[in-house]
């Protein structure tokens, strides 16, 4: 997936998120916005927290993750997985490129 020069840094993030799905914490269990799990969760178990995750591409390796496997350096204007920064260095991670 070849990145253009004239992309945006809005453009740039929003290329990297692939989609989304909902966590609740107290059931263990993944749904998708407006399926009857995450209707039933809306309407009848409001005290369940459900948690909002991000699918995101790692610019670095170009794997799939969820959002709290991931950061985003706004020197680089990109979303890297912890396992690249782990390789790279935090420091050289937040550096401009």
């Amino acid at each position: 997936m070849g990145k253009s020069p004239e992309t945006t840094g809005f453009q740039s993030r929003e290329i990297a998120v692939i989609g989304n799905f909902f966590f609740c914490e107290a059931c263990n269990l993944v749904c998708e916005y407006g399926d009857a799990l995450w209707q039933e969760h809306q309407s009848q178990l409001k005290f369940h927290k459900m948690k909002r995750m991000l699918l995101l591409r790692c610019w670095n390796c170009k794997r799939v993750v969820v959002d709290a496997y991931a950061e985003y350096s706004p020197e680089r204007n990109q979303f890297w997985c912890k396992n690249c920064i782990g390789e790279v260095g935090y420091l050289k991670f937040r550096s401009p490129p």
